[in-house]
């Protein structure tokens, strides 16, 4: 049965200040730079990775049948800056033209995206407000055909479809807990301060606000963020989780979300939980530069001629560091086609051959 809706995720693509920059300089002359460069994550994007991804999520939308969407949760940028918003808008939602008159990026004008903690540096705090300005000069509607409770910016409720009714509510995350204590401990801070996430009680409140307006019930309610609402293994990443990430999924829940969307540890992730039933879906960066060794970039791009245990060792390291991003094919299943299933492709950049590509089988997750 063909999927009623197929949704295209991507996260992280961590944009500097030009499209096309020079490996090793960080192009920002942000105070941001300075405070980045010490921490994880402060690589901006390859060109040639976003080259290739643009050029793959426009063959989808050129050639899918079904209904099609993109969304983009968050980190943007890496430092926040003006320019670097610039390059992402109009990836995102316009083109870039590119050498020999060609075109790069998605075109997708009502492209919803979500904001992470690279976009908006330190909440809102320690010069984040100048970022937060920034974010929202280009991005003043994140989700241009979505409603909005009232002047605020999020939460937004986006219809991706009417038949049968699906809708995307989109979250931030890049606020800090401002009534979490204060600390001595200098890495507390930072991580408070530039990597952790929160949802606030103003957007709690705005949510209930915005579901209580549904014109009329869905089928699917699917949550964008940008920190994943989990606990995250300390072998993921040191910094970063999301602060009331029990409290938001306890929210979610009670209102019907079966799916969430999102990004932030670099990592693909397919969570089921069990207690509340729900999906988490996170995805890798689409386009930092993630300086893949000689022997991984190998191992991706002869995937199929692969004979050592070092070689397999090499690739699977390879497949959770390297570029990617996911599609994901909503159905109806079963006896009485009221099954929700999400079939969820990951495509992987193979940067010697310069494309992405789905380089294991699908998973089928049931919602």
């Amino acid at each position: 049965m063909a999927p009623f809706l197929r949704l295209i995720h991507v996260s992280d693509l961590h944009f500097g200040d030009t499209l096309y920059p020079q490996k090793g300089i960080l192009h920002t002359t942000s105070p941001a730079n300075i405070i980045g460069g010490t921490f994880h994550g402060d690589r901006i994007h390859d060109f040639s990775a976003a080259e290739a991804l643009s050029n793959s999520v426009r063959s989808h939308l050129l050639t899918t049948s079904s209904a099609i969407a993109i969304v983009a949760t968050g980190d943007l940028t890496t430092f926040g800056t003006h320019s670097a918003f610039s390059v992402a808008f109009t990836y995102l939602r316009s083109q870039h033209s590119g050498a020999h008159g060609r075109s790069i990026g998605f075109g997708s004008r009502s492209l919803p995206v979500v904001p992470g903690n690279h976009d908006i540096w330190g909440g809102g705090l320690i010069g984040g407000a100048s970022t937060r300005a920034f974010f929202e000069a280009f991005f003043r509607k994140p989700a241009p055909l979505g409603v909005y409770p009232d002047s605020r910016q999020f939460p937004f409720r986006l219809e991706l479809i009417s038949a049968p009714l699906v809708y995307l509510y989109g979250l931030d995350s890049s606020r800090v807990d401002k009534h979490q204590p204060t600390t001595k401990n200098v890495r507390n801070r930072v991580r408070q301060a530039f990597a952790e996430g929160f949802v606030n009680k103003q957007q709690m409140v705005a949510l209930h606000k915005l579901i209580s307006a549904e014109p009329r019930k869905p089928a699917l309610r699917i949550a964008a963020i940008h920190h994943p609402p989990l606990e995250p293994p300390p072998t993921l990443i040191p910094l970063g989780k999301l602060i009331n990430h029990r409290e938001l999924i306890g929210t979610l829940a009670a209102r019907g979300f079966k799916a969430v969307l999102c990004g932030h540890i670099h990592r693909r992730l397919i969570e089921e939980l069990k207690s509340p039933k729900m999906t988490i879906l996170s995805v890798g960066t689409a386009t930092q530069d993630v300086g893949l060794t000689d022997d991984e970039e190998r191992a991706l791009h002869l995937q199929n001629f692969l004979h050592s245990t070092t070689e397999m060792m090499a690739r699977a390291q390879a497949l959770e560091k390297a570029n990617q991003y996911a599609i994901y094919d909503f159905e109806l299943s079963g006896s009485d086609s009221k099954q929700l299933v999400i079939t969820v492709h990951t495509f992987v950049y193979d940067c010697l051959g310069g494309s992405f590509d789905e380089m294991e089988s699908p998973r089928r997750v049931l919602l």
